[in-house]
């Protein structure tokens, strides 16, 4: 039987960092970026590996499980803006 595989929708995420008490505001101001662009990478508006990484840290996954729909073998085409 195959593996079941979570999906770390941008509801899953929010809900996770809520679960934890962590606010994308507090995300922004510890990477020094505006809240709109935590929001937009968790929203899969934005690709910046670094803040992947720091969204993922706050709720104790690996960046690359959180936002497997673009580090997986199936990639689509990224989103608009690249950082």
């Amino acid at each position: 039987m195959p593996k079941c595989q979570t999906v770390y929708t941008p509801a899953k995420i929010q809900y996770l960092l809520k679960e934890r008490g962590i606010t994308q505001k507090q995300i922004a101001e510890e990477e020094g970026v505006s809240e709109m662009s935590i929001s937009d990478v968790i929203n899969h508006k934005l690709v910046s590996k670094r803040l992947m990484q720091a969204v993922a840290n706050r709720i104790g996954l690996d960046h690359r499980t959180v936002f497997s729909w673009y580090f997986g073998q199936t990639r689509p085409s990224r989103p608009g803006r690249v950082t």
